[in-house]
């Protein structure tokens, strides 16, 4: 957060994942998203529900996947 707000924005595209109910960094990643600026890209997968496991890792798999396409 510290770098989005003093440093210039990366020309880079970032992937962020988190849930709404299961994890405790959604706030931070919230604000992460809001803080991005051009010409930084930022692509989110925030799904109602999940935490850090295999069964939630299977989700996010196809939209991560077609992130990395691009």
């Amino acid at each position: 957060m510290w770098q989005l707000k003093h440093l210039p924005a990366p020309q880079v595209s970032v992937l962020v994942a988190g849930s709404k109910h299961g994890e405790k960094g959604y706030p931070r990643t919230l604000a992460f998203i809001k803080a991005v600026e051009a010409p930084m890209r930022v692509v989110s997968i925030l799904p109602e529900s999940g935490s850090r496991n295999f069964p939630t890792l299977v989700r996010e798999t196809p939209a991560t996947l077609k992130w990395m396409n691009q």
